[in-house]
């Protein structure tokens, strides 16, 4: 969706609602990590990180968020609706994706249109998990590996071999 029709979809930021600790923000366009703050904006391609004893809360467009844990790094991909919110096709559509380079994150993912598509992707590595409206915790491992936990919610995981597996809530990786 966001690649063939890049022209009809518009791009969202997210924001850091909550900061404790030390936290620190890699702009796309910088090549220096900078402390963040309450209040700061996020765009697609910018990096947060929370040192040790840390955590830091991100609200998407969508209302979805993710609360950083200590020790953890995300990376914010596309973050988009088609235009003006109209359908592309024939429903509404939005569209988030997000690389957790290390540590442990808890999503909460949102659908607030019942009748729109929603698209909320998780990638570690090789593995990606596509979360769909509930409450995740995923943790990558030293090796890149990441664990999924459905705390709430149904997740479709995919590692570099094998099937993609489902998890539903209750269950974990």
């Amino acid at each position: 969706f966001r690649n063939v029709l890049p022209s009809i979809t518009d791009a969202h930021v997210a924001k850091l609602s909550d900061v404790v600790g030390t936290v620190e923000v890699l702009d796309k366009q910088s090549p220096r990590w900078t402390v963040a703050a309450s209040g700061q904006e996020l765009h697609e391609g910018d990096s947060v990180r929370t040192n040790n004893g840390s955590r830091a809360l991100i609200q998407f467009f969508d209302l979805s968020a993710a609360t950083l844990y200590p020790a953890s790094q995300l990376t914010l991909g596309p973050m988009r609706t088609n235009h003006f919110n109209r359908p592309v096709v024939s429903v509404p559509r939005s569209d988030i994706s997000v690389v957790e380079s290390s540590g442990r994150v808890l999503f909460g993912v949102a659908h607030l249109n019942p009748l729109a598509q929603a698209s909320f992707n998780v990638t570690a590595g090789l593995n990606r998990a596509s979360l769909t409206e509930g409450s995740y915790n995923v943790k990558v491992n030293s090796d890149q590996t990441f664990e999924v936990v459905a705390t709430r919610g149904k997740a479709t995981v995919q590692g570099p071999k094998g099937p993609a597996v489902p998890v539903q809530g209750g269950e974990r990786t």
